[in-house]
């Protein structure tokens, strides 16, 4: 753990980069590790203490067995185990030469799980949730709405990097006499920049908040109302 807390404070302050590349840590990645370290605080407290010699494919099953008792889901816990190996492999070995002697990822094990669902809105499906009357509802339920179809009709960006959004992220430049808008931002996981053009329905969204994104305040209560706008719009097939 006390390796962890120096490779989560390296990683704030960009001293450290991604394997293979000079990408310095987002966000989002350096909240995942701080998670992890988290969860092994808690193993720690309620199993054994981890070291060189112990960290083997037994680590790997007790770790497994006490979140599964714990409530967590597999592919929660695959997620972490993840963190932990990238942690390890790249930190650890790489940069710190620690050896593990019991360590072997082929031993390792990717547990089962449930697919996530995964569904999608046809262009039509999207222009009638994009039109549909919401004068009767909240104004949070039209701004959900229109930030919901604002990002699939340009690049279907993860709503992280959804809800950092600014007014510089949207420009517009001059391509052959011509305004173009272009969405630009970069990705809070991968760390690569992305320009995505904005049509045209896309800038009808943008001019009823005088040319600004509206931004979403929680993802929870977004998702949650977006199920209800489907149902409005009788979307119950799944592909």
């Amino acid at each position: 753990t006390e390796y962890l807390k120096e490779f989560i404070d390296l990683a704030k302050a960009g001293k450290v980069y991604k394997p293979k590349s000079k990408i310095e840590y987002s966000l989002d990645t350096i909240k995942g590790y701080r998670t992890l370290l988290s969860k092994i605080e808690e193993f720690e407290r309620e199993k054994y203490k981890l070291n060189q010699s112990n960290i083997s494919a037994v680590f790997q099953s007790d770790f497994i067995d006490f979140f599964q008792d714990t409530g967590l889901k597999n592919s929660y816990i695959d997620k972490l185990l993840d963190c932990f190996k990238s942690f390890l492999e790249n930190y650890l070995i790489a940069s710190k030469n620690l050896e593990f002697p019991k360590y072997n990822i082929k031993q390792w094990i990717n547990l089962d799980y449930d697919d996530s669902l995964s569904t999608y809105l046809s262009i039509e499906e999207l222009t009638k949730l994009t039109y549909l009357d919401l004068s009767d509802k909240d104004e949070k339920w039209n701004i959900i709405r229109d930030v919901y179809c604002f990002n699939a009709f340009t690049c279907g960006m993860r709503v992280k990097d959804l809800m950092r959004l600014k007014e510089h992220n949207i420009v517009t430049k001059l391509v052959d006499g011509e305004k173009k808008h272009y969405l630009t931002f970069r990705q809070g996981k991968t760390g690569k920049p992305v320009k995505a053009p904005i049509p045209k329905i896309g800038m009808e969204i943008l001019k009823k908040y005088d040319g600004k994104l509206p931004h979403l305040t929680s993802d929870v209560e977004s998702n949650e109302i977006l199920k209800k706008l489907g149902k409005m719009c009788g979307f119950t097939d799944y592909l």
